[in-house]
């Protein structure tokens, strides 16, 4: 009865279940999330980390300072840029990267896939592990080609495929490679990977403008020996430019610059995007913060509890060292039992959790981003601060007054602000989860159903269209097809679809009458029926027609004696051109410096993601072969699997032996802009669920305890004539003030971080007034479900019973 004993911890936690079941299953539940959250943190914040040398992979950029045009650099370059750099820098290290798609011919098959083309250097620089043969020798083989395990087993079943060849369908050209390396399969969280990977050879790959400074042709990546050194190239990149690029005359000086990014800083570029990682680190920090005040609360409450034990083992000869130590080590075996159960229940829940938000996250425990050692951290710091302080009460305590009290101890006023105090900080974080998740709900709603200037149901785009082995008249013919088939309403050719663009090309236009406004705008080549496939606004003016000569570029006849091209602008266009009236803007002639005249303008079209600007743009029409073109299907009523079958089946009729891609158009939205946002708001909802659940299991304790105290102060006040009613409103309202009093801390808070990202967004809502009252009245009404059954219980019982109760 006196030491240090297991039975005691074992008899303390059977004699208060409730408090056990809550502290542990609490505990247990942060720290389950707060795992999967770090992981998600640690999956996101690794990307191409897990490459050796990481810290000196440096990508090339290009950056456009021209007026209208986003100054956002842009991750490619001119082809030719690396031989330039390795001769003008004698020890820079470097490769580039090109992906294409292109077909895979293998005993009659024909599959899609996309191509990296690399230099020899590749390898030296990405060094990914090979199941069998040399990457770096099999790139000095023009056809030598390297597959990784998944795509030999996809095309042969076998991993043994050194010395086998297959062909491969460039730009409409098949090729003979021979496998020369097989790589083991690549991690996940890269920038830049690929199954396939070829030599870049300048007569497959090149075009007019491999070497003109200011296109965009590759990815070129250097690698530096440390920061200094990248520092000095960045410093000698002026000059460079005055020597190689300026002279040319395609890019002006003031306009046009390149510049170099730590590959690992890519992933996360975007603010809203390290603002959000940042936010699900600190939510997961947070959540676990609510559970070890949520644990030392209960376990503070629980002191009176077990006043009269301590009191006795000091009778019989305890000393306060051992009763601390015995505190202490219960502390810690309950904290431990709960990491354990929490661990357990993260890889239960990851399986699926992967599969319903679409990720690949695992839980890594050693290691330099390994969570075991802040478990163990945790484990140390709670037992710590809700073992010592009890210890430290109830050791303090005189026995004599504890077992002549008729009360059982409860820490004094003292003890009871700090339980209140704790109450409201737990609160005040769930309510701002909470509040945070509603913001983010409601923003994700609304980039799924705005008005995004075309009508985006029943629309199916086909991605393959420019694939080189289909010939003019294969194209013409399934345009024809398309269009006949039953159902489809409307079918258009165009460099852009929702959620897609395959060439991004730019023009620098101006009025004549005020050629000191100069925007750049974005140039889209489309075909007949674009506006009205997509269902476009026509705000002013006619659309083009290619019945008129002069509407058509690619018509003989499309300009007159001055050259002149008609083309359609959007609203942005105007915005930057300086023309606030669209009516009067129909016949100004723009200079480029080959005039266009202004027929019609169409309302802005968003087939980027609401995070980027709709930017000014200036539509062609093009009847003959668009270059980088994707085609659009609109199929009113037809089901998109169902149209994609019908559509396959026009594709295979003519052109049997080159592979269909088609996705629809709300599906391609949200795989390149909305689905990252979703994951990243389900994992909020389910910290605001599990931190709101923790705080309501603190709170249901502390009025399981806390009632059961005031079981005599209730009988008297019961003898005096309260009234039940009155008794429950009295029970509640100690709890429901530190509720709302954390309503009043966590609102300015949220409102300012909400703001924040909401700010990130082009297409982004006003922060929304409801979430505020509605959190602050579920929270009001959760603290009072959660404590009206135990001011039931005492508001109902006898004043003879509560008279006797110890």
């Amino acid at each position: 009865m006196t030491g240090f004993s297991l039975s005691s911890l074992v008899r303390s936690l059977s004699n208060q279940k409730l408090f056990a079941v809550l502290n542990i299953g609490g505990l247990a539940l942060a720290i389950a999330l707060f795992v999967i959250l770090i992981s998600f943190v640690r999956y996101e914040y690794n990307f191409d980390r897990v490459l050796d040398e990481s810290e000196n992979l440096w990508l090339v950029q290009e950056l456009h300072e021209t007026p209208g045009r986003s100054s956002e650099p842009l991750p490619y370059t001119l082809g030719n840029l690396l031989p330039q750099l390795e001769d003008n820098f004698p020890d820079i290290e470097g490769s580039r990267l090109a992906e294409f798609d292109a077909v895979v011919l293998k005993g009659g098959t024909a599959t899609a896939e996309t191509v990296t083309a690399v230099d020899e250097s590749f390898f030296q620089m990405f060094r990914f592990p090979a199941l069998s043969g040399e990457p770096g020798l099999t790139l000095t083989n023009p056809d030598g080609i390297i597959l990784t395990r998944r795509a030999a087993l996809r095309h042969f079943g076998t991993t043994d495929v050194l010395g086998r060849s297959f062909r491969v369908n460039i730009h409409g050209t098949p090729y003979t490679y021979t496998v020369g390396a097989v790589l083991e399969d690549l991690p996940r969280q890269l920038t830049y990977s690929s199954d396939f990977y070829i030599p870049i050879v300048f007569e497959r790959f090149g075009n007019e403008w491999w070497d003109q400074w200011g296109s965009a042709s590759l990815t070129t990546v250097l690698k530096f020996p440390d920061r200094d050194a990248a520092g000095r190239f960045r410093e000698a990149v002026p000059a460079f430019l005055d020597r190689q690029a300026f002279p040319s005359g395609r890019v002006k000086k003031g306009e046009f610059s390149i510049d170099i990014t730590p590959l690992p800083s890519l992933h996360l570029a975007a603010d809203s995007d390290g603002a959000m990682v940042a936010a699900m680190a600190a939510a997961g920090v947070l959540t676990l913060l609510i559970a070890v005040m949520n644990y030392i609360n209960l376990a503070t409450a629980g002191i009176g509890l077990r006043a009269r034990e301590v009191a006795l083992r000091k009778v019989m000869g305890a000393t306060r060292r051992l009763i601390t130590m015995q505190f202490m080590f219960e502390a810690l075996a309950t904290v431990t039992l709960a990491a354990v159960l929490g661990l357990l229940m993260a890889e239960l829940a990851l399986p699926f959790l992967n599969a319903t938000i679409g990720t690949s996250l695992d839980i890594e425990y050693l290691g330099p981003n390994g969570v075991l050692w802040i478990v163990l951290v945790t484990i140390v710091v709670a037992a710590l601060i809700a073992g010592a302080f009890p210890a430290r009460v109830l050791a303090g305590m005189p026995a004599s007054a504890v077992l002549a009290s008729a009360r059982t101890p409860g820490g004094g006023r003292s003890g009871t602000q700090i339980r209140q105090a704790l109450v409201v900080l737990q609160f005040a974080i769930a309510i701002t989860f909470a509040i945070g998740t509603l913001v983010m709900m409601a923003q994700i709603d609304h980039v799924r159903s705005a008005d995004l200037g075309f009508k985006r149901g029943d629309l199916t785009t086909i991605r393959n269209f420019n694939d080189g082995a289909l010939k003019p008249a294969d194209r013409r013919e399934i345009l024809r097809s398309l269009a006949a088939s039953p159902g489809v309403s409307g079918v258009t050719v165009a460099q852009n679809a929702p959620g897609e663009q395959l060439l991004e090309n730019s023009i620098t236009l101006w009025r004549a009458s005020d050629p000191s406004v100069r925007p750049s705008l974005m140039q889209l080549e489309i075909g007949p029926d674009y506006f009205e496939t997509f269902g476009g606004e026509l705000v002013a003016g006619r659309l083009l027609d290619p019945r008129r000569g002069e509407d058509d570029i690619a018509n003989s006849d499309s300009t007159d004696a001055t050259g002149n091209i008609n083309v359609v602008v959007n609203g942005a266009a105007l915005r930057e051109l300086g023309i606030s009236d669209a009516g009067s803007a129909i016949g100004t002639t723009l200079l480029s410096p080959d005039p266009l005249t202004i027929v019609g303008i169409v309302d802005d079209i968003r087939f980027d993601g609401p995070r980027e600007p709709v930017r000014g743009s200036v539509y062609m029409l093009n009847t003959d072969r668009i270059p980088s073109s994707l085609v659009t299907v609109r199929h009113p009523g037809v089901a998109t699997s169902a149209a994609a079958a019908q559509l396959e089946a026009v594709w295979r009729k003519v052109a049997p032996n080159v592979p269909f891609d088609s996705i629809s158009s709300e599906q391609n939205l949200w795989a390149n802009f909305y689905e990252e946002d979703q994951r990243r708001a389900y994992l909020f909802l389910a910290g605001s669920i599990i931190s709101i659940l923790i705080a309501c299991i603190g709170l249901y304790g502390l009025s399981a305890f806390d009632t059961n105290r005031r079981m005599k102060e209730v009988a008297i006040r019961k003898t005096l004539g309260a009234s039940k009613g009155r008794i429950r409103a009295l029970l509640v309202s100690q709890f429901l003030k530190p509720v709302l009093i954390a309503n009043v801390i966590a609102w300015p808070l949220i409102y300012v971080l909400a703001n924040r990202w909401l700010e990130g967004f082009d297409d982004g809502i006003d922060l929304p007034v409801w979430p505020f009252p509605v959190v602050a009245i579920l929270a009001a009404a959760i603290a009072v479900g959660t404590v009206l059954s135990h001011s039931r219980r005492v508001a109902n019982s006898e004043p003879a019973a509560g008279l006797r109760y110890e």
